[in-house]
C-alpha cells in the first residue's frame, strides 16, 4: 500500500457521488495485487485499486473491533 493507512476486512468506506450516498464494504485485502474487493449496498462483489479506494472513499468510524487470536 502506498499509504500507512492499514485498510482491514469488515471496513466500511463511503463517498457522495451526485449527492447520493455510496457505501461499501471490505472483504478481502490483496497486498500483492494492490487491491481490495468489497461488497456493494446491493451485495455486489466487486474489486478496485487500494490505491483508488484511499483518494475517493472515506473510512466510516468502527464502533469497534474484535480481535480474535
Amino acid at each position: 500500500m502506498s499509504e500507512t493507512v492499514k485498510i482491514y476486512c469488515g471496513s466500511k468506506f463511503f463517498r457522495f457521488v451526485n449527492d447520493q450516498l455510496e457505501m461499501i464494504r471490505v472483504y478481502k485485502v490483496d497486498d500483492k495485487k494492490q487491491q481490495v474487493r468489497y461488497f456493494t449496498a446491493e451485495k455486489e462483489k466487486k474489486s478496485m485499486s487500494v490505491d483508488y479506494l484511499l483518494n475517493n472513499y472515506k473510512r466510516l468510524a468502527p464502533d469497534g473491533m474484535i480481535i480474535v487470536s
